[in-house]
């Protein structure tokens, strides 16, 4: 597990996931294209989770519809493939990560992430984070100075992410992803709109807190706003349950999640991430 994400071994994996997956498995004397692609493999603490999307464009076999059916035979190939691959290559994935094989979500759908590459593509969103447990329980808040560095760490893994994009997945997106040319550039362009996300998550926090105390003056016949506007993270996030409103802010490693609410940074880890969707179909970026 630790290992970083751009280890050989893991890039090995990798590229024969994604050949396995476009070209079915075992290889055929005259390979032809099954009509899928990856869209993502995201290493995750004890799994592997891989995202299948439609190969776009007329090359055949035109695959029109991706079912639970195909998930199913993909989970199989890619069992086989990396069986043969820890005979052969001594790569020990399988006793070490289970295997997840889910699809890319389409249209409306679209708002919900559902992948590492997904959680830095679109950081700085305005999001909606459900967790398996209480968010107080789960949520690690920083101080200023660790907060800073994990903003850069952040920075960089979705600068990165965003560079990284293939011609067909930018296709899939409808908000513009231009980055500088230089890979400093980038990282300053998008360290800048992540601390504006943090700050926005500040002004979303004293809003939903007013709203929280109207309701429960309303139940109880008190209660101050003004004492809620000020309540601390810890507080607040008592109240909020499993749900919670915030911003994303990235997935710096396999390990944790990186989210700001109430204008601090958090992060959780993924294992107890159970859904993460947008509020608003466009990226919605903060920008200064």
């Amino acid at each position: 597990y630790d290992d970083p994400p751009d280890a050989p071994w893991r890039r090995r994996v990798e590229s024969k996931i994604r050949r396995a997956v476009e070209w079915g498995f075992p290889e055929r004397v005259r390979p032809y294209r099954t009509g899928f692609t990856t869209y993502d493999i995201s290493w995750y603490a004890g799994t592997l989770d891989v995202v299948v999307m439609i190969l776009p464009g007329p090359s055949p076999p035109a695959a029109k519809l991706l079912s639970l059916q195909d998930l199913k035979r993909f989970r199989q190939l890619i069992g086989d493939m990396l069986d043969e691959l820890e005979d052969k290559e001594q790569l020990y994935v399988t006793r070490n990560h289970q295997i997840v094989v889910s699809s890319l979500p389409l249209g409306a759908e679209r708002r919900l992430l559902c992948c590492r590459k997904d959680f830095n593509l679109f950081a700085g969103s305005e999001c909606t984070f459900m967790f398996d447990r209480q968010a107080s329980a789960v949520l690690n808040s920083l101080s200023e100075e660790t907060a800073a560095l994990l903003l850069e760490e952040c920075a960089e893994t979705v600068a990165a992410a965003r560079r990284s994009l293939l011609p067909h997945e930018k296709a899939l997106l409808s908000e513009d992803l231009a980055l500088e040319k230089s890979e400093a550039a980038a990282k300053a362009k998008t360290l800048r709109e992540l601390r504006a996300a943090v700050a926005a998550s500040a002004r979303h926090r004293v809003r939903q807190a007013r709203d929280g105390a109207q309701g429960d003056s309303e139940a109880t016949g008190g209660g101050d706003i003004g004492e809620a506007g000020g309540e601390s993270v810890a507080s607040f996030l008592r109240r909020k349950g499993e749900i919670l409103q915030g911003h994303l802010l990235g997935s710096p490693n396999p390990s944790v999640m990186a989210l700001a609410t109430g204008g601090r940074v958090c992060y959780v880890s993924h294992e107890h991430v159970k859904k993460v969707r947008r509020n608003h179909l466009q990226r919605g970026l903060v920008r200064r």
